[in-house]
């Protein structure tokens, strides 16, 4: 019998391959895990979601392109797109260092996890009527500034336990 006969579909063993244990991007938990400063995450935060909901102006036309095997690739005009410059132009302007101004952004755009908590949250995330939009506490959108990020290979996840502890902490110092 060849080799090739081994490893043909009509034999009589599958070939499968085990998955690999990712280990943390080094560069990524260093992102994630940079102290940042709740006021400025809340103006950060503010930034993005007018921009995306257009209600900031956000010059999409003058980024440059980047070229990627001789491709040219251009950001599209997108909400999420919109808030990520938009950020970034604001982060700039308060001359952060870059690795900071990258931990902004990163929790920024994941704020978006607080969708799957509304029946977890204690009354932080709250649907609104029919069509109409989800209602955030205040306290939850701080809370994604100081929380643990779980990192596992090039992805990294908010803790939700480390985010509704802190929150629930913000939201009794507020009364």
């Amino acid at each position: 019998m060849s080799r090739n006969a081994l490893s043909t579909p009509t034999s009589n063993h599958i070939r499968r391959k085990l998955p690999r244990k990712r280990s943390a991007n080094p560069y990524l938990e260093q992102i994630v895990n940079q102290p940042l400063d709740m006021e400025t995450f809340l103006f950060v935060a503010r930034v993005f979601d007018a921009a995306g909901r257009g209600t900031m102006p956000c010059d999409m036309s003058s980024l440059h392109p980047v070229f990627i095997g001789g491709y040219e690739v251009r950001l599209t005009d997108k909400p999420l797109n919109r808030g990520i410059v938009a950020a970034t132009r604001e982060l700039k302007n308060l001359n952060l260092p870059l690795l900071q101004q990258r931990a902004y952004v990163w929790r920024v755009m994941h704020i978006g996890a607080v969708f799957d908590l509304v029946d977890k949250s204690d009354g932080l995330v709250t649907r609104a009527p029919p069509g109409k939009e989800v209602l955030v506490a205040e306290a939850l959108i701080r809370a994604f500034a100081v929380a643990k990020y779980d990192v596992k290979g090039d992805d990294a996840k908010v803790n939700i336990d480390s985010l509704l502890a802190h929150a629930k902490r913000f939201r009794e110092a507020e009364t």
